[in-house]
């Protein structure tokens, strides 16, 4: 594993830890600071993916950062989902949802005030197409619909399916389907399509792999 992986992978686990350790002390503190950390993994999805971050290895180029922060986010939706009910998922959407439209809309803002100070556009805030922006929080809601499914099916009809196998293919799943969408509808025009598209797909499949025997025990 190269050094740029084995960074993310460390990066991932504290992003997941935090959430983690928020949830587990909602009892205590409520589930304000839990909303506010998903609001922050919004802002920070927002900034991470406009800035392009990027590591390429051999053939597969991977999306540091934006990655770990959306996968952290949508795990963070699905634990609401799983022990806190559907009301308080809700809330966690509408937090989510509300900081991915207003962080670009400030961005925007921000480009114009500078664009208005004749400010050089290397020195620019960077923005992506607006696009991008609803690409991005429509596979977002698709994911959360997704994901609800997924877990609802296996309480259904497969009730003794391994509590690890469920968490792997419900998130595994809307990451993969997350993956297909906003990597096609951002990136399909770029000659590294390709490579972009593989790299997420294993970037969150390592991910996955990592994060959801945690989540099965936190389950159990």
């Amino acid at each position: 594993m190269t050094l740029g992986l084995l960074l993310l992978c460390v990066e991932a686990l504290l992003v997941y830890a935090t959430v983690f350790t928020l949830h587990t002390l909602r009892r205590r503190y409520t589930l304000i600071p839990y909303y506010a950390v998903l609001g922050g993994l919004a802002a920070a999805l927002r900034w991470t993916a406009d800035a392009g971050i990027a590591y390429s290895l051999g053939p597969f180029t991977f999306q540091l950062g934006s990655v770990v922060f959306f996968t952290a986010m949508l795990f963070g939706i699905f634990l609401l989902y799983v022990f806190d009910g559907v009301k308080a998922t809700q809330l966690g959407i509408y937090v989510v949802l509300s900081l991915s439209v207003l962080v670009p809309l400030a961005a925007f803002l921000l480009q114009f005030q500078q664009t208005a100070l004749d400010i050089h556009p290397d020195q620019q805030l960077l923005v992506a197409a607006p696009f991008t922006y609803i690409v991005s929080t429509a596979a977002m809601l698709f994911d959360f619909v997704c994901i609800a499914m997924f877990w609802e099916c296996f309480n259904r009809y497969g009730s003794k399916t391994p509590v690890l196998l469920r968490v792997f293919v419900c998130l595994g799943g809307a990451y993969a389907l997350d993956t297909l969408i906003y990597s096609t509808g951002t990136f399909w025009e770029d000659p590294d399509y390709g490579s972009i598209l593989q790299g997420n797909l294993i970037s969150r499949a390592l991910l996955t792999a990592l994060v959801a025997p945690l989540i099965a025990l936190y389950v159990i």
